[in-house]
């Protein structure tokens, strides 16, 4: 049976916001892939060019694999975290249960409708053969009426006040188990949001940038 959506988007196993935001981030104009016996060349240092996109590009690809070693050591501290604190798990359970709760609260799909929907989307995706355009426009109206629909319920769980109050309280107590697991757990955090703004702030510069050059 397909699942819900998980409470990990909104409660990952860092617990931390600024890896969301990290996370969300799409790496700009990533470079082609090399062949299998070639290393790929490492990014070039920004003070060795004096291309504005090429400087933004490699802060950009430096912060991010800084944000993701950053990230790969609070899992694998917050791992520690929950064997050694097993309420933890039932806490996130319960979470989990309260989300899924207020899914259904307000609207969201379920597993049987989901899956119509991905049938739906594939055919769209193939040019809807075997149906007039008449029909095609009509189900391309239907499927987005309804993603919006299941967004909206989504959003609404999220914001809800249970589900707030539930998920802060998670939260301050991996962070409390995690900071006990190792003593520089708060710094790791704040530096991983510092990297968040960072990255939010280069990829407004370069699509700034893009748009003077267009």
């Amino acid at each position: 049976m397909m699942k819900r959506k998980e409470l990990q988007v909104i409660t990952a196993a860092l617990a931390v916001t600024a890896s969301f935001a990290w996370a969300q981030q799409q790496p700009v104009q990533q470079p082609p892939a090399a062949a299998p016996q070639e290393e790929t060349p490492p990014a070039p240092r920004v003070e060795e060019t004096e291309d504005p996109q090429a400087q933004l590009i490699a802060q950009i690809r430096e912060l991010e694999q800084r944000g993701q070693e950053i990230q790969t050591q609070l899992q694998q501290i917050a791992q520690q975290a929950m064997q050694a604190n097993p309420e933890l798990m039932e806490q996130q359970e319960a979470l989990q249960e309260l989300y899924n709760e207020k899914l259904q609260e307000h609207g969201y799909p379920s597993d049987e409708r989901i899956a119509e929907l991905q049938q739906m989307q594939t055919q769209l995706q193939q040019g809807g053969e075997g149906i007039t355009d008449e029909e095609r426009q009509e189900l391309t109206q239907t499927f987005q009426a309804e993603v919006q629909a299941m967004q909206q319920a989504q959003m609404q769980a999220e914001q809800d006040a249970e589900v707030q109050e539930a998920l802060e309280a998670q939260q301050e107590a991996q962070d409390s188990a995690m900071a006990e697991v190792d003593a520089t757990t708060p710094q790791l955090q704040e530096e991983l949001q510092e990297i968040a703004s960072e990255l939010q702030e280069l990829q407004t510069r370069m699509q700034q940038l893009m748009q003077d050059q267009w």
